[in-house]
């Protein structure tokens, strides 16, 4: 027993000599050099960034969060700065929840001033709605108020996320409904089952393209200018996010190709029946928080 221990210390002398002390500088600089590796690497390491986004809405968000408008957006925006990103679809209430909790790292299509968590990023969407009616029907519709003479469908959540003068101006309106199908708002007013719908501009002209590719049926439309656009931004939680993604998009509304992302789905939509409802004012021109 004594001799198998003074053995082992013999052998562990000899190890210690040979590398500890006849080999030091290769010895140990290999073993800090491995450790220090170890100990950056996770620090240096970029992980994906989890981004919960809305249920498909084409032309903004598409085929499960893979394309369209804004998802393309967002991939250029990440892409600048090379951070690989994370689609998590979810109903708008589940994603406040879940970032307010720290569960995820962002989400999109935010009202700048709707909370108070994280950070917020410029805006990088806005949503310009329309009430849209047949032009048949010649209807006056100039301002909010002309219409309570109508009877109207919108989009599930309109009343909250429109305004409240968009609110004040249906709510006492017995003829008024949301529905969480936008795809049928269109035969809805074909058959004219409501006078108007009240939706997003590009929502709704995609909408009108795939029921006239289906059914084969087109009618000409007003689409009545009575909203500002809704203008949408991104929150995190680490605010160099925010910074990254502000100068990311800059960029990319410089070089020009925020506006060709747009321009590719807006094409595959127009119909040279249904040109595209001119505004007064761009909010492209305007950057606001």
């Amino acid at each position: 027993m004594v001799i198998g221990v003074a053995c082992s210390h013999i052998i562990w002398y000899r190890f210690w000599r040979l590398y500890a002390c006849e080999t030091f500088p290769a010895f140990w600089i290999a073993l800090l050099l491995n450790l220090a590796t170890f100990a950056i690497a996770p620090a240096n390491a970029k992980e994906p960034l989890r981004l919960a986004t809305r249920i498909d809405l084409p032309p903004y968000v598409m085929n499960t969060a893979t394309n369209g408008i804004e998802v393309d957006i967002i991939k250029e925006i990440f892409r600048e700065f090379d951070q690989d990103i994370i689609f998590i679809q979810m109903p708008r209430i589940r994603m406040i929840q879940m970032f307010d909790d720290s569960k995820i790292d962002g989400i999109l299509t935010q009202n700048s001033q709707a909370s108070n968590v994280g950070c917020v990023t410029n805006w990088y969407l806005f949503h310009q709605n329309f009430a849209f009616s047949l032009a048949e029907n010649n209807f006056l519709i100039d301002n909010l108020s002309d219409l309570q003479n109508y009877s109207i469908v919108s989009f599930d959540g309109a009343k909250k996320y429109l305004g409240s003068d968009f609110t004040n101006a249906v709510k006492e309106n017995p003829r008024y409904l949301e529905s969480s199908d936008q795809s049928v708002h269109i035969e809805l007013l074909y058959k004219k089952r409501f006078d108007v719908v009240v939706g997003d501009e590009w929502v709704f002209w995609y909408i009108q393209k795939k029921y006239q590719e289906k059914s084969g049926v087109f009618k000409q439309l007003n689409a009545h200018h009575i909203l500002p656009p809704s203008l949408y931004s991104a929150r995190f939680q680490d605010p160099a996010i925010c910074s990254f993604f502000d100068q990311a998009l800059a960029m990319m509304r410089k070089s020009g190709r925020y506006d060709e992302i747009e321009r590719k789905y807006h094409e595959q939509i127009l119909s040279k029946d249904q040109p595209r409802a001119t505004l007064p004012w761009s909010p492209q021109n305007s950057i606001v928080n």
